[in-house]
């Protein structure tokens, strides 16, 4: 094998391995807000919302809240037609 070769491969094996080991180290992006905070005025059930949202399993009190929700965005009938 070429020592030039082998010089090139051992460059970039260790470029690999510090872009690695820089993305491994670097902390978390942080959490995107996706709603303005004067939203929660307009809509009194969006701090709710986004908490039921975060939820890993099924709560009785966040369905009532995504039920409140759905009606008052398709309308007091609920159908939606």
């Amino acid at each position: 094998m070429d020592k030039g070769k082998l010089c090139l491969g051992a460059g970039l094996g260790g470029v690999m391995f510090a872009i690695a080991l820089v993305a491994f180290l670097s902390p978390p992006p942080e959490k995107e807000q996706l709603f303005d905070r004067g939203e929660a005025r307009v809509n009194p059930l969006a701090r709710d919302l986004a908490r039921c949202r975060d939820m890993p399993g099924p709560d009785a009190t966040c369905t009532q809240i995504w039920n409140a929700h759905r009606s008052h965005f398709l309308g007091q009938g609920g159908s939606g037609r």
